[in-house]
């Protein structure tokens, strides 16, 4: 089955689809809702790092160069530190223009109608929204996997060796953004050579220039190979060990069971219909989600690692549209649609952008603290960024003392100077303590300190409330 045979039987020719082209109107403008109260939120731990990393942090940047070469860059040209918009900015426009990208890179197999579908579930996804409003790299690595699996889907149907080489370049880019990006590389290299017998059409070396391409691309992973497997012992000492049940139950958590229900119809439909590009699509959700469990038994890996999977899972869940009539589309449409766009409601309301509000609790003691007063909290470099107007290398603690399961005795150690204290804690940040700690931790703060304020917020099965404790 050619490329074009197979866009004509999804509304995808060359005629008119008003269907498509309002659902990816849709979806362009709520798109712009990732720019929406960006500077309202708190920062937090990741999001200060990235900033400090970006400027200071020479170790760190091993792990995603292009990710913090972009921030570094972007933060050089403002003028004095950057506050909390102008941290979130990039992340916000790639995200955006991710959207557009699923579009891009799906719809000459898909079908306009299909990936026109599958760009709006990405762009009422409040998984999406909120790592489009978070100073990191995902959305920006997720972008460039786009435009990498555009350019190899369109170099594998079309024949054409510099689209697919392009292509592998550009996947391997996006593991420079985010190391979770090389997740991708595998199954867009493999899972097409076992559709070829069924009519995909692969490139091959043609001629002394697709030579030279071929030998540069097998350099360049050689050399990427290394990169990532420095990447990923650095990621594996600070992470720590996790396991395959956290990452499902995250994942399942920020996908929704009703996106993951319409991913299954799609494969469903993918394996009855046994249309190459389908069988593709299924395949390489499957492939990432295997590899990230086997990664996940050696390092902590949870859903955010699999980020630049979502497009494809939407993808999925927009392929029952393919050949289904008018009633059955609206009514799909809706029922998968309208609950996500209300969830993202809540998430700029009630949900107070779903991330701890670590900015009112820092400055409530800022505001009250005396001069010889001692400070313990979580997420500290996010204290610093709110205790200290200019300072950027906050990974450095000046005022404020980390408090985490790696200096859990710290506490215990400071009490012997009878100085006045302030505990900034997350309780649900103490489950990832050891048993004896965390209940060390929790009398200190029943028996030795009161509570002088709260900031509650709770998510579902997420407690991101910040606790202000004061003991004298």
């Amino acid at each position: 089955m050619t490329a074009q045979k197979d866009a004509g039987t999804t509304g995808a020719g060359r005629g008119a689809d008003p269907i498509a082209r309002l659902f990816l109107t849709a979806a362009l403008l709520l798109g712009l809702l990732r720019f929406v109260r960006l500077g309202t939120w708190s920062l937090w731990l990741d999001e200060v790092l990235t900033l400090a990393d970006s400027l200071h942090g020479e170790v760190f940047k091993l792990k995603n160069p292009l990710g913090y070469l972009l921030h570094g860059g972007w933060f050089g040209l403002l003028e004095g530190r950057p506050n909390e918009l102008e941290l979130r900015l990039p992340s916000a426009l790639f995200g955006w223009l991710s959207i557009a990208a699923t579009y891009w890179a799906f719809a000459p197999l898909a079908g306009r109608r299909v990936a026109s579908f599958a760009a709006l579930l990405l762009s009422v996804s409040t998984w999406h929204v909120y790592w489009s409003q978070t100073a990191r790299f995902y959305t920006l690595a997720q972008l460039i996997s786009l435009v990498g699996a555009g350019l190899v889907l369109r170099g594998i149907w079309a024949g054409s060796t510099v689209r697919l080489v392009s292509g592998l370049a550009a996947l391997g880019t996006a593991a420079l953004a985010h190391l979770s990006a090389s997740f991708l590389v595998a199954p867009l290299v493999a899972v097409p050579f076992l559709l070829k017998r069924d009519g995909a059409r692969l490139a091959g070396p043609k001629g002394w220039v697709g030579r030279v391409l071929i030998v540069t691309v097998l350099m360049g992973a050689a050399l990427g190979a290394r990169t990532l497997y420095d990447a990923w012992y650095v990621w594996t000492v600070v992470k720590g060990i996790g396991t395959p049940l956290h990452l499902i139950l995250t994942t399942g958590f920020y996908v929704t069971p009703l996106l993951g229900a319409g991913a299954g119809l799609g494969a469903l439909s993918a394996i009855r219909g046994r249309r190459p590009f389908e069988l593709l699509c299924l395949a390489t959700v499957v492939a990432v989600l295997l590899e990230a469990t086997v990664a996940s038994v050696s390092g902590r890996v949870t859903a955010q690692y699999v980020f630049v999977l979502l497009p494809w899972i939407t993808l999925l869940a927009a392929l029952p549209l393919r050949e289904r009539g008018t009633t059955f589309l609206w009514s799909y449409a809706a029922i998968l649609a309208l609950p996500a766009l209300t969830v993202v409601g809540l998430y700029f309301t009630a949900r107070g952008g779903e991330r701890p509000d670590w900015r009112a609790a820092y400055r409530h003691v800022y505001e009250n603290r005396r001069p010889d007063d001692l400070v313990l909290g979580m997420d500290a470099p996010v204290g610093e960024y709110y205790f200290t107007p200019s300072e950027t290398d906050l990974r450095d603690q000046l005022h404020v003392t980390y408090l985490d399961s790696w200096r859990a005795r710290v506490p215990e150690q400071w009490a012997r100077f009878g100085r006045r204290t302030w505990f900034v804690v997350n309780h649900e940040q103490l489950l990832d303590w050891k048993d004896r700690d965390r209940d060390a931790m929790r009398r200190i703060l029943a028996e030795d300190c009161r509570l002088v304020t709260m900031f509650p917020l709770v998510v579902e099965s997420r407690d991101l409330s910040v606790f202000v404790y004061l003991r004298e």
